[in-house]
């Protein structure tokens, strides 16, 4: 494996979702990565997902997800997002909750 050298210009957030908090999930996507589109090889770069805390502080979620709906589905007072899987060979379903500290995966393979 080669590194791939990017610029900090090349890294753009798609999507930025925010809660009345301060904390928001973003959706990264690495500009010009070309060099990573094999997706016939299975070398596919899926955009990654990051929380940010009301702080600044940036912690990876997961890659290869997209986000279904956030909720309070266990009437706790706080959201939990769920998200689709969506990558080579593996659908799904993530459910992140509890300041994000935990999650319940569902997932299968195509093949």
């Amino acid at each position: 494996m080669e590194p791939l050298n990017y610029k900090d210009s090349d890294i753009k957030v798609r999507k930025l979702y925010a809660s009345k908090g301060g904390s928001a999930v973003a959706r990264v996507h690495l500009e010009n990565a070309i060099d990573c589109n094999d997706d016939e090889a299975g070398f596919g770069l899926d955009d990654s997902w990051f929380t940010i805390t009301p702080g600044n502080v940036v912690s990876y979620l997961d890659s290869g997800i997209w986000l279904v709906d956030a909720g309070d589905y266990d009437n706790d007072g706080r959201s939990e997002l769920l998200f689709a899987i969506d990558r080579y060979n593996e659908g799904g379903y993530e459910l992140f909750y509890d300041g994000f500290r935990k999650h319940a995966v569902f997932s299968y393979s195509f093949h």
